[in-house]
């Protein structure tokens, strides 16, 4: 997949879903994100005095366990369009608390809470951190790439699939500018989209431009991560 092309239909196709609370008195907000054409949101934004998180539909995977004995999964957690549920255990009936009721921001606060515990930073922490970790991967495969490249130069027997060597870097340099490309938005992006005045369409502008982002790193580290694959596949120089 073209990762330039991928960051464009995503940006395209991802739609907020929109604000699903806001108490303004209390200065505080869920916003609810899905991609069209799936039945569930994909992250939902907090914005309030635990701060400021996006909690992806990936991260309450997470949580997921599975009895070893019976091979059933526990600690089952799920956002829908207009509910957060949890079911603990199979046979327990599953709690669930409506994002436009007050009494959902607690538990919400709650699941921010164990995200903390487990590393979880503020969306602009959280946000700068997966850059620079993605910067550094890129420039890593990169650099394997071209010592690659080099030792089949200079034998080239030593490469055990020079094509599939060949075609990784066109993906690979895609992937490397698409995780530079929001590394150069952290600054610009950031305050174009803090100070944008909230539309129908984008009902809270700060909170999008760090899930977009968040959808254009997921594709460029899944990039690079089968760039890493292909890389691996190869024999090590001796050098």
């Amino acid at each position: 997949m073209k990762i330039a092309l991928a960051a464009l239909l995503l940006t395209s196709s991802a739609r907020a879903a929109g604000v699903v609370y806001d108490h303004p008195a209390l200065k505080m907000r869920l916003t609810a994100f899905t991609v069209d054409g799936a039945k569930n949101p994909d992250a939902v934004a907090y914005e309030g005095r635990k701060g400021f998180y996006l909690i992806k539909a990936s991260e309450l995977r997470t949580f997921e366990r599975v009895d070893g004995w019976s091979g059933i999964v526990q600690d089952v957690r799920e956002f829908t369009p207009t509910e957060y549920i949890r079911r603990d255990q199979p046979y327990v009936a599953a709690s669930s608390c409506r994002y436009a009721d007050d009494a959902c921001v607690a538990v919400i606060e709650g699941l921010v809470d164990e995200l903390r515990a487990r590393g979880k930073r503020e969306a602009p922490d959280d946000f700068a951190l997966r850059t620079a970790e993605l910067s550094e991967q890129a420039a890593s495969e990169q650099s394997t790439w071209r010592s690659y490249e080099a030792e089949a130069v200079s034998d080239p027997d030593a490469i055990a699939d020079k094509a599939a060597l060949d075609a990784g870097r066109k993906p690979l340099d895609e992937a490397a500018a698409a995780v530079a490309r929001a590394r150069a938005l952290r600054i610009g992006g950031e305050c174009r989209a803090a100070a944008a005045a909230p539309t129908t369409e984008d009902p809270n502008p700060r909170a999008e431009f760090y899930w977009r982002q968040s959808l254009a790193l997921d594709a460029a580290a899944g990039a690079l991560t089968r760039a890493d694959w292909m890389l691996r596949s190869q024999p090590v120089p001796a050098y």
